[in-house]
């Protein structure tokens, strides 16, 4: 059986590497890009069954990233949690609402409140459904 596959794009590689390493441990693969484009080419390869997205990278941003992939065929129905550290919280919600985001977590935050999140949309492999 094939491990759901996750794509985090986010320009922190901290942040990269340590939930790389917490979501390989619960048994899922993943996918990560430091900037939108790098996560669209990467979508088009393998598409994901998550997508965790830092709505403020350079170039391509978060927002720009899920427009793009609406117009690319498969990828529009792809489930996405935004993670943020800007300000402007009335206008990212907003945003966030109307791309279907399935929730939005500021920075800093726990891992762990990400994970749950993570799971609720996906469940860890080898976990009950």
């Amino acid at each position: 059986m094939d491990r759901p596959t996750i794509l985090i794009a986010d320009d922190d590689e901290r942040l990269l590497i340590a939930l790389t390493i917490r979501l390989e441990a619960l048994g899922f693969q993943v996918l990560k890009a430091n900037n939108g484009q790098a996560a669209l080419e990467l979508a088009q390869q393998t598409p994901p069954s998550l997508l965790i997205l830092d709505i403020n990278m350079p170039g391509c941003d978060g927002f720009s990233l899920i427009e793009k992939m609406d117009k690319t065929s498969g990828l529009g129905c792809i489930p996405v949690i935004y993670i943020s550290g800007a300000d402007g919280e009335g206008e990212l919600d907003s945003a966030c609402a109307r791309l279907g985001a399935l929730v939005l977590i500021r920075k800093p935050f726990e891992i762990e409140e990400l994970l749950d999140n993570v799971t609720l949309v996906l469940p860890a492999p080898g976990q009950a459904a």
